[in-house]
């Protein structure tokens, strides 16, 4: 069964050293001594999440210490630890923090630990056996133990701030609910120097039905840097990363409970609890950006007089990030834009793009089929970042979509599939360029019926003309044939 907690305790900083728990000389070895040496205070952050934690001291050294939680409900193993990059073996560095020394991350007196498992309560103060930081390294016990506050990941404490109901899903729509008028898309960041990856610009597919092309820029941004206000905000979720954190919850308010994702809608899970079935999900309001390092704000301080950070000033601030105005400093002049796609396909044509098959970002080259479907003044687009991708959504630029088209399968995801076979996919779309199709136009008024004692709508000036295009043929089961799709064929 899972644990649960007290909600509503305070942060509080505790202080011990070796003076206050002596350490015998005969059951420590001489390394555990030179840590035991020095004082510590730890204070969490941002309470009650347990995420990041500040540690006052004088040891110079913050690879050979850290502290084990080995009664957390979250992890058995549980540590807090140096906020280390493990794949750059380096401290992470934030460029809204002044750092006193930035080899070692040292910050007014101490150093920004991390721990996403520790519930608080007692800790143990370890000391580092290898002369190397790593994740292989060896840490042994002292007896030093500190005292943490009540603490909780972020899961737990959307349930107990938002999940007062006694039926499950009242409790997973009150979630929902809160969660989604706490929750940040994405945070900001010190954008980086601009530089081109890529040769040109092209066309890119989405791994999700529900979603379809991206018009992908070769330009990219290397040596970004993080703010420390955006890893602090704990509720930074996008399209899958929310629907993610709404099955745990699921989870942890009753384990009888399953979900899966769902089958079409990307940012969407579907619940199971006892015989019924609900769907949850989303993702986050608005959106961060990469801003210039003029533009902080707020400079994070630490120690006696730190930074007061809540939850509500956190978010307020990668709002007011987000908010500013930065300019646009990818070069558009041979940039891809959907009208020049448009005007280049003519009434039908295949496209090479690069085929997303993951939501992690797996490619290839891939090829998909565009057509003319308007008069090409409808495009419908959404800034999907300042790097110069977009995303569209819909509008006068036909394509295909689960069908067939010149004898090739084009999957749910917009995308060529090779080796298909009809019998494979009898059922799927059927798209033929040049078709012949009937074109209707008319007029209308509403006419009283004296008969029936009714306004009835009389059509008039009816024409049917036919017209050459790229057209859609959908199957019908209770026919047995494809019949054209006249509202595809005329938006």
């Amino acid at each position: 069964m899972y644990k649960r907690f007290i909600s509503g305790v305070l942060a509080l900083a505790i202080t011990i050293g070796a003076v206050a728990l002596p350490v015998s000389a005969d059951t420590v070895s001489a390394k555990n001594k030179s840590v035991t040496a020095y004082t510590y205070t730890i204070t969490p952050i941002l309470s009650p999440f347990n995420e990041y934690f500040f540690v006052k001291t004088d040891n110079p050294d913050p690879t050979s210490f850290r502290f084990a939680d080995k009664s957390s409900v979250y992890d058995e193993a549980s540590c807090i630890s140096l906020d280390w990059d493990d794949w750059d073996e380096k401290v992470n560095l934030y460029a809204d923090i002044n750092y006193e020394n930035k080899q070692t991350g040292r910050v007014n007196g101490g150093y920004i630990f991390k721990s996403f498992d520790t519930d608080g309560g007692e800790i143990v103060l370890q000391s580092r056996d290898d002369s190397e930081y790593s994740w292989y390294a060896n840490w042994s016990d002292t007896n030093v133990k500190l005292k943490l506050p009540a603490l909780k990941d972020s899961t737990d404490y959307l349930i107990d701030t938002y999940a007062d109901k006694s039926n499950f899903f009242d409790n997973m729509d009150a979630v929902q609910h809160g969660f989604s008028s706490v929750c940040l898309y994405s945070g900001s960041y010190i954008r980086g120097e601009l530089y081109k990856a890529g040769s040109y610009w092209s066309l890119s597919t989405s791994p999700h039905e529900d979603q379809l092309f991206y018009i992908q820029s070769p330009y990219t941004r290397k040596d970004n840097k993080s703010l420390f206000a955006n890893v602090i905000y704990p509720f930074r979720y996008d399209s899958l990363g929310f629907p993610s954190v709404m099955g745990k919850v699921a989870k942890r308010l009753d384990d009888s409970s399953s979900y899966v994702w769902n089958s079409y809608w990307h940012y969407l899970i579907d619940v199971t609890y006892d015989g019924q079935t609900k769907s949850y999900g989303g993702a986050g309001e608005g959106k961060g950006q990469g801003i210039s390092e003029d533009k902080i704000k707020q400079y994070f301080t630490f120690g006696a007089n730190g930074t007061k950070i809540t939850l509500e000033n956190a978010r307020q601030l990668l709002n007011d990030y987000s908010a500013i105005e930065m300019e646009d400093d990818v070069p558009r002049e041979n940039a891809l834009t959907w009208e020049s796609v448009y005007d280049k396909v003519g009434s039908g044509a295949w496209l090479r793009l690069i085929g997303i098959y993951g939501i992690f970002g797996s490619t290839s080259t891939g090829y998909t089929y565009l057509y003319q479907n308007g008069d090409g003044t409808n495009f419908s687009t959404e800034s999907a970042g300042n790097n110069g991708a977009e995303i569209y959504w819909g509008g006068d630029l036909g394509y295909a979509s689960d069908a067939w088209v010149d004898g090739r399968y084009i999957n749910e995801c917009e995308c060529f599939v090779p080796g298909e076979k009809f019998e494979d996919h009898p059922t799927s779309d059927i798209l033929l360029s040049d078709a012949v199709i009937p074109q209707i136009t008319y007029d209308g008024e509403y006419q009283y019926n004296s008969d029936i004692g009714k306004y009835e709508y009389v059509y008039t000036n009816i024409q049917v003309t036919e017209k050459a295009k790229t057209a859609e043929f959908n199957y019908s089961e209770d026919d047995d044939l494809w019949i054209v799709n006249f509202k595809a064929c005329s938006r």
